[in-house]
């Protein structure tokens, strides 16, 4: 009723119980609108997560980290692997929590290897893209004698940021 109301839609019965709903030319205007706003306020998420993600993995860097392994193929992930290549870290392998799948995954042009090869692995750190629980996946990794990373800002494996 308030769609109608504004003017962005029109109602129409079908029958007794049935209506058909149509956009007017102000709904898709509106509709646009609306578009365009989440648009605009995704891209600037994503700029803001590729600024502070330069600053810290430049800090990893300035530590002497070199050579890095993903875990995770998450969207966060996808920005992660972007901004590896902007600050100079080496992208050594894309690891995955569980069992090895059957037929070999590929993420972003890599084989995506189990979390099981990370001792197979010379790897300085391991950047855990996941966006939720992962206190658990830092514990195993840690206990593989590697230094573990996770999404400042996002709750994830033990303190956050290095």
């Amino acid at each position: 009723k308030r769609l109608a109301g504004r003017g962005w839609i029109r109602v129409r019965r079908l029958s007794g119980r049935n209506l058909a709903y149509a956009l007017t030319p102000k709904g898709m205007r509106e509709k646009a609108r609306f578009a365009l706003q989440y648009m605009v306020w995704r891209v600037g998420t994503y700029r803001e997560a590729r600024h502070y993600l330069k600053i810290h993995l430049a800090r990893l860097r300035r530590e002497g980290v070199r050579r890095v392994a993903i875990c995770g193929t998450d969207d966060m992930a996808e920005i992660l692997y972007l901004t590896l290549q902007e600050v100079g870290l080496d992208l050594a392998a894309v690891l995955e929590d569980g069992p090895a799948p059957r037929r070999p995954r590929r993420w972003m042009g890599r084989s995506v290897r189990p979390l099981s090869d990370l001792g197979r692995l010379a790897v300085d750190a391991v950047l855990l893209s996941h966006l939720e629980g992962g206190e658990d996946l830092a514990a195993r990794v840690r206990s593989a004698g590697v230094r573990v990373w996770t999404v400042p800002g996002v709750r994830a494996a033990a303190g956050g940021a290095p």
